[in-house]
Order: structure tokens, then C-alpha cells, then sequence
């Protein structure tokens, strides 16, 4: 048994955004069978003061296994969210950031920014010459602090400034562009494993090379975009296992990678303009001089994006595993919306055990430092299988239903396969009410909810743009994984 409420904050006269989810019950974890008291209280905070931008959200958790929502909208059992806090000002040629980020469950393993700066110059050209120029400056205090259930468990603590200039210059040669990029990467850190301080630096060199070729006719056009994109980063002075690794942005390494292919898009006309129905990139990675790759071009790449009708959209995103001969992943999706009352979507995902599960699928120095064996004997190596059925159906103008199936089987591990659905009605009543209703069949529990929730739409319009808002701040440290 439990209970929640929501609140939501939207004063019409300021920007000002504040919206709550608090939730408490008397019932059982995944881990722990015996009923106790649980909570989980949520909130969200945005707000701009000129051209200061105030992001802050918090998530106060009793256990691990604590469910995201009790209002699950999207069947999905997460872990606990963040708790930080950034300030943000824009001016014409520069964006700073002040931010922080704190633990506040002693189950979680929190990289904490006690606090951090950041200072992003807008890009700009050197007079005369052509050539564009970026910096990202950054200063932190980081104290990564492992979870309580980590035993034995080591915090490491450490003040690190970093500085990343970057500069490129397009070259036109007929219908070829070419832009030759350099770059350097430089790291402090106050302590290191030895218990000294360590500095990192690191030089990157790259070149892309691309053009257009087009073929159109009196209703539909052909544009195909070969590209090639050279990257080389440089032999890091100091070796990973010499400095701490607090978040991806310390994971540079050498990287010697050539990316190549073709896009294609198909474009048409329509009553209601131009759009571009198919677009498929056909790409591969050659990697040069990298022992823990044995195979040049080890694997290829095929992206697709179909919208056959209006009311339909297709996608395919998949790898093909040269040097292990099948195939390395495949992730297909088609969504259908037959008319204003009832839409479907069908997906269906596979991974091998050779495709590694990454913060940022795109980056690939890690293929380019860990052998395959390391990978394979690490839990970034979890073959699966899964299959997802959703469909939403407006009953009555006032009645609308939802389920959601997850099926999941072929898995590594020694975990078996799993069905698990949701069943969710809602009703409305007097224009902003929500009556909700919901049933979840999980692979270890069964929940029952039950919502009553006020939503003015205006509400819920600035609701989902300051979600959208909050949400980018996740990308700060995601650029350069390991």
C-alpha cells in the first residue's frame, strides 16, 4: 500500500518552474521480501533571472530498488536520479557554468562536484586566417564516493583542472570540403593513486573530407554525402592506471581511427512542403597500428530512418561484426499511428556479446586500449534478446488505455528470459482531472496504482519544456567517454 502527491509551481507573471513527485508506501523491495516504510521524493526547479538560468533537481530515495514513479508512465524501474544544482550565464562570447552535485543515498556511487566551473568561448575565427577556434575550460573539486554496498570500497577525492583548445579550418576544393583539425588536451590533478599529483596532456590531429552528389527529378531528389573522418590522439603522458578516473572525461587514450561511408537522403514533395521520407548512412571505422584490434575493419555499420506514410515511422540501426562473422547488434522500430484514437509501436533489440554496452556508442577509445578478452570478461559485454509491443487507444473522449509488453530471453549471465506488461487506463473528469488507474505484472512483483491527479494543459505544456531543459544538463559529462 502507498500513497503520493504531485505539485506543480507556474506562476503566469515569470518563467519560474517547480514540480514535485512525492511518494511513500508500506511494501516490499526486490531485495528485501519483508514489508517496511518506503519513500522516494522527487523535484524539479528552472527558473531565469536575465540572461541566469537556474537548474536544480533533487531525489531523496529510501532504498535502491525504490521504482522511479508511482505513476509509471514509462514501465521502466529506475535507479535513483541526481541531485545538483547549475547556474548558467550566456553572453555573447562566452557560457559559463557553475555547478555542483552532491550524494544524498548512501546506496548510490556518486561522483560529487564540490563544486565545478566551466567556461565554454564561443567559437571564433582568427582574423585573415580562416581558422576557427573553441576552448572549454574547466575547474573542480571531485570526490567520487562508491555506494555502501561496495565492499571493500576507496573514495578518491582529488581537485582537477582541465583545458581542451580546438581549432579547425574548412577548405573548399571544387564540390569538396576538407577541414584539417588540431587539438590539446591538458589535465591537472591534485592527488593520483601514488598519492602525488599527476598531469595529463595529449595532442589530437584530424581531417574530414566530404562532398554531395545529387540526381533529382520533377517530384522527388537523391543527395548522397560520402565522408571520411580521421582521428588521431596522441600517446597520453601519464597512463590511465596513473591518475584517477572520475567520469568519461578523464578516459582519453591513443586513438589512431579512420570513419568512413556514405549517407543518403531522398527527399519529396508533398502538399504540405518538402520532406525527406528515407535516409541511410552506411558506415565503418578502419582502425591503423591498434594491437587490441586485429582486424583493420572489424565492424560496419547501418542506420535507416523510413517514413512511408505520415502516420508512420520506421527506424534500423544495426552492426554487422567482420571479424567475428555475425551479426552485432540490431535495433528495428516501427510506429504506427492509424488515426486519432488508436497508435501502436513494435520494436525488437538484439545484442551479442561482442557489442559493448558504452556511454557514448560513438566514441571507440576504448576498443582502441582494451583487448577483446578484457571486454568480453567485463559486464560491458551482456548479450540479450528483447522484444517491446506498446499501443494506446482512446476508448471514449474521455477513456484512454495503455499497454506496454517487455519480453526479454537469450540473455548472459545465467539470467532467464521474462514477460513482463502494463496495463494503464486513465478517465477524465472535469476537463483537468486524471483519474489513473494501473497494473504491472514485473518479472519479481506485481503492482497495482491507482491517480488522482489535477493537470491544467497549460501546466503540462511548460512541464514538458522545463523536463527538456533540466534533462540537457545530463550531456555536460558525456564527451569523451572510456
Amino acid at each position: 500500500m502507498g500513497g503520493g502527491i504531485e505539485t506543480a509551481y507556474d506562476p503566469p507573471d515569470r518563467p519560474t518552474l517547480f514540480f514535485t513527485r512525492n511518494y511513500y508506501a508500506h511494501d516490499i523491495a526486490l531485495d528485501d521480501r519483508h514489508r517496511r516504510d518506503r519513500y522516494r521524493f522527487q523535484g524539479t526547479y528552472w527558473d531565469r533571472f536575465y540572461d541566469v538560468t537556474v537548474n536544480g533537481m533533487y531525489d531523496f530515495v529510501s532504498d535502491g530498488q525504490m521504482a522511479a514513479e508511482y505513476r509509471t508512465k514509462d514501465f521502466e524501474l529506475k535507479t535513483a536520479g541526481r541531485t545538483e544544482l547549475e547556474v548558467r550565464q550566456e553572453k555573447p562570447f562566452w557560457i559559463a557554468n557553475f555547478f555542483t552535485r552532491v550524494r544524498v543515498n548512501d546506496f548510490q556511487s556518486v561522483n560529487q562536484e564540490l563544486p565545478s566551473f566551466q567556461l565554454n568561448w564561443h567559437p571564433f575565427e582568427i582574423p585573415s586566417t580562416g581558422i576557427i577556434c573553441e576552448n572549454i575550460f574547466k575547474a573542480s573539486y571531485l570526490n567520487f564516493v562508491f555506494s555502501e554496498d561496495v565492499q571493500p570500497r576507496q573514495n578518491l577525492s582529488s581537485s582537477r583542472i582541465s583545458t581542451h583548445p580546438f581549432i579547425y579550418r574548412p577548405l573548399l576544393f571544387g564540390p569538396l570540403i576538407a577541414t584539417p583539425e588540431a587539438g590539446f588536451i591538458g589535465i591537472a590533478y591534485s592527488d593520483s593513486p601514488s598519492g602525488r599529483s599527476a598531469g595529463q596532456a595529449l595532442g589530437e590531429l584530424g581531417l574530414k573530407l566530404e562532398t554531395a552528389l545529387s540526381k533529382h527529378c520533377t517530384s522527388w531528389k537523391h543527395v548522397a554525402e560520402p565522408y571520411l573522418h580521421y582521428q588521431f590522439l596522441t600517446t597520453p603522458r601519464v597512463p590511465t592506471d596513473h591518475h584517477f578516473i572520475f567520469s568519461i572525461q578523464d578516459g582519453w587514450d591513443k586513438l589512431n581511427l579512420l570513419r568512413f561511408g556514405i549517407r543518403n537522403s531522398f527527399f519529396i514533395k508533398s502538399p504540405v512542403g518538402i520532406v525527406r521520407p528515407l535516409w541511410v548512412d552506411l558506415w565503418a571505422n578502419a582502425f591503423f597500428n591498434t594491437p587490441t584490434v586485429p582486424q583493420a575493419i572489424p565492424k560496419g555499420y547501418l542506420d535507416v530512418e523510413w517514413i512511408p506514410t505520415p502516420r508512420t515511422f520506421c527506424s534500423l540501426n544495426s552492426g554487422w561484426n567482420f571479424q567475428e562473422k555475425q551479426l552485432d547488434f540490431i535495433n528495428a522500430r516501427i510506429d504506427w499511428t492509424l488515426n486519432e484514437n488508436i497508435a501502436f509501436g513494435i520494436e525488437y533489440r538484439h545484442r551479442s556479446r561482442f557489442d559493448w554496452r558504452k556511454a557514448d556508442f560513438y566514441n571507440f577509445i576504448l576498443e582502441s586500449v582494451r583487448t577483446q578478452k578484457e571486454l568480453l570478461d567485463s559486464t560491458l559485454s551482456d548479450r540479450r534478446d528483447t522484444f517491446l509491443f506498446r499501443i494506446f487507444s482512446r476508448l471514449t473522449p474521455d477513456w484512454t488505455a495503455r499497454f506496454n509488453l517487455r519480453q526479454g530471453w537469450n540473455r548472459e549471465h545465467k539470467q532467464g528470459p521474462f514477460t513482463e506488461y502494463q496495463i494503464e487506463m486513465t478517465r477524465v473528469v472535469f476537463q483537468h482531472w486524471r483519474l489513473i488507474f494501473g497494473y504491472e505484472n514485473r518479472e519479481d512483483d506485481h503492482r497495482f496504482s491507482f491517480s488522482f491527479l489535477l493537470q491544467p494543459l497549460s501546466s503540462i505544456e511548460k512541464q514538458k519544456e522545463g523536463e527538456k531543459v533540466i534533462g540537457k544538463r545530463g550531456s555536460v559529462n558525456n564527451s569523451h567517454p572510456l
